[in-house]
């Protein structure tokens, strides 16, 4: 994988943040509620590929990760992003 770039301030930009979920209707409400909070939303991401890519090519605040994506773990892509200091919020709709 490519170097995945993370930021920890924003010089007079809106925070960026990526946002990883498979489910549509998930992914657009959470890339609406980032925005009316004044984030800028990278993604989202659908698939780990895009996820990977939307990571390389744009420098982030933060991710929102889905726990599982299509039904594989998202604990690499979280991983790559923690060495790059980007803090992750992992979200889930398993018990």
């Amino acid at each position: 994988m490519t170097s995945i770039n993370c930021i920890g301030e924003n010089n007079g930009l809106k925070p960026r943040i990526l946002v990883v979920e498979d489910q549509i209707l998930i992914a657009t409400m959470i890339d609406a509620e980032l925005r009316e909070l004044g984030f800028a939303v990278v993604g989202p991401a659908y698939t780990l590929e895009q996820a990977h890519k939307f990571a390389c090519r744009n420098r982030l605040h933060a991710a929102v990760l889905a726990y599982e994506l299509n039904s594989a773990s998202t604990a690499d892509l979280a991983r790559a992003l923690k060495r790059r200091a980007c803090p992750v919020l992992f979200i889930s709709a398993l018990e």
